[in-house]
């Protein structure tokens, strides 16, 4: 069954890359749903649940389902191809994001996945790329204007600035969350500051810990260290 899943993910990405429109149709209910844990009993895992806060319009949607596989589970291929799915959705199209964020409970979801690598960084190059997947999903949804709300709620800077402390791994994308939770929001550039997130930034500002972070694939690889330091600081920059 798992395979099946996998097979299923493969073609969803390929419907929303040859249309786009196609992911609008995935955050609403269409006909009978499964359970986020349909795929797990292949792979281990149990029955799943619906992501907290699900509205009845996007409760058992594609999208629904993406969430929760994301943000619980065993570390696996599913798992893995749904945070990227999930990411390419939410870069597709507003309509996704408020989903996502309003109606879905996502933003909790998937901050509660990156809270689990606050002590530990990722134990393999596939974990990593998952982490990087639901960084990328979460950057999506910090650009929406009416999600910022739910961003402070969830203590979403909070984390992204313990991140930045004790993770060399996450400190580049964890930045990059920033740049645009606090992008015309000032309650988030307050929120930052209490976090004590200028130590931080300033610290990154004068170089400080920005070759440390470029990840397990960069070692070596100069040229990819100077380009992460340089995005970091064009964040850095925008703060």
């Amino acid at each position: 069954r798992a395979d099946c899943v996998f097979q299923t993910l493969a073609l969803l990405e390929n419907m929303v890359d040859l249309s786009p429109a196609v992911a609008e149709k995935l955050i609403r209910r269409q006909g009978k749903e499964a359970g986020p844990g349909d795929d797990q009993g292949a792979s281990g895992g149990g029955k799943g649940k619906e992501p907290k806060g699900s509205s009845s319009a996007a409760s058992g949607s594609v999208m629904a389902w993406l969430i929760a596989r994301v943000g619980r589970g065993e570390n696996d291929s599913n798992r893995l191809y749904a945070s990227e799915i999930l990411a390419i959705l939410l870069q597709t199209s507003d309509a996704s994001k408020r989903a996502f964020a309003l109606e879905l409970g996502g933003m909790e979801a998937l901050l509660q996945a990156v809270a689990r690598y606050r002590k530990a960084n990722p134990g393999d190059a596939e974990e990593e790329e998952y982490l990087e997947n639901v960084f990328d999903a979460l950057c999506a949804s910090a650009m929406l204007p009416e999600g910022k709300g739910e961003l402070l709620k969830a203590e979403a800077i909070d984390l992204m600035v313990i991140m930045m402390k004790k993770r060399p791994l996450a400190r580049l994308p964890a930045m990059k969350f920033c740049n645009f939770a606090l992008t015309d929001s000032a309650p988030a550039c307050e929120q930052f500051v209490a976090s004590l997130g200028l130590g931080p930034l300033f610290g990154f500002f004068m170089g400080k810990g920005l070759d440390k972070g470029a990840g397990k694939k960069a070692k070596g690889k100069k040229k990819m260290k100077r380009d992460q330091a340089g995005e970091m600081q064009e964040h850095v920059v925008s703060i």
